[in-house]
């Protein structure tokens, strides 16, 4: 069984988004698009910002859905704690998980910058030392946007608390691996992950209420616990 992203453990299949990556001999195929450098892949991404910055991938219905079912199914009475969502744009979803998680901390991170007081201009595979074992909750709808989806689940891992919830908000619009989304994964994919990377427990999705597009066969809220 073949784990991880390095590049003796990555198989080169000939696809022209980039390379395949194995979980094991039961997983399904992931791409990654190769950058030339880590500086190629941070200008990509800020550029990438730059022009959908106003444009809301997040749903209200379906985070009020994993408020309602996820956070308060583990959590039962809701005082307050401490949440981070990855890659925001906008930062719509920190808003509607204020809204529904009345007296909890939300904030969020993003690659380019933001006049909301609540985002943090931060890439978010770097490790920041303030965050480890600082969040009762991580969600994030960028996956896709990792640069190498390991060290960013481990690296996420650490900033949950004990018995922190991770979910990750995935379709089947974030198989594909191009130069802007550069990580492609199935649902069942992300699960393996889940457990295998961030270390992660009682992994489960959910079927979220609204598709954020047509054109997807599937939308899920991935989950797990530290």
């Amino acid at each position: 069984m073949i784990y991880g992203i390095k590049s003796n453990s990555i198989h080169n299949n000939g696809c022209n988004n980039g390379r395949y990556l194995f979980l094991g001999a039961q997983a399904e195929i992931m791409e990654r698009h190769e950058y030339k450098s880590y500086s190629k892949y941070t200008k990509v991404q800020r550029a990438g910002y730059d022009k959908k910055k106003s444009r809301i991938w997040a749903n209200q219905n379906n985070i009020k859905f994993i408020c309602d079912n996820i956070l308060r199914d583990k959590y039962f009475i809701i005082d307050n704690g401490q949440g981070i969502c990855h890659g925001v744009r906008t930062g719509k979803e920190i808003e509607w998980f204020l809204e529904y998680m009345p007296g909890w901390e939300v904030i969020g991170t993003e690659i380019g910058d933001s006049e909301n007081d609540l985002i943090f201009q931060w890439d978010f595979n770097k490790e920041n030392p303030k965050w480890i074992n600082g969040f009762d909750f991580i969600y994030s709808n960028a996956f896709d946007h990792v640069y190498d989806p390991k060290i960013t689940l481990e690296i996420w891992s650490e900033q949950l608390k004990p018995g922190g919830i991770m979910i990750i908000e995935h379709s089947s619009g974030h198989e594909k691996a191009t130069e802007l989304d550069p990580f492609g994964a199935t649902a069942e994919d992300m699960e393996i992950m889940l457990a295998m990377y961030a270390k992660l427990k009682h992994i489960k999705k959910y079927t979220m209420p609204e598709k954020t597009s047509k054109k997807y066969k599937y939308q899920y809220a991935i989950m797990g616990i530290k």
